[in-house]
């Protein structure tokens, strides 16, 4: 019973993990891909989001990503908006 336990436990942890690796940016091919989104809340804020993902190989042949996000949140009213920009890498 107890061996039957860990072994299902292992495998939820295995397919957890597996399932994980699939959203990293690495997973996909080499290419560019870009992305946006927007959305206002019920008080009138707007907020965009423009996401490009830059996945190549470098010159050992290891796949590496670069993702890039831009978000911009403009509430009601003048002269108020803001913008934010991340950049990460992913080994």
């Amino acid at each position: 019973m107890t061996k039957t336990i860990l072994t299902l436990t292992a495998l939820s942890v295995a397919t957890l993990g597996l399932a994980a690796c699939s959203s990293w940016p690495t997973s996909k091919a080499p290419g560019t891909y870009k992305s946006s989104s927007s959305h206002t809340d019920a008080s009138g804020t707007k907020t965009s989001t423009d996401q490009t993902t830059h996945v190549y190989r470098d010159p050992s042949g290891n796949k590496k990503a670069v993702v890039e996000t831009e978000t911009k949140t403009d509430p009601e009213g003048w002269f108020n908006s803001d913008t934010t920009k991340t950049t990460k890498s992913y080994n």
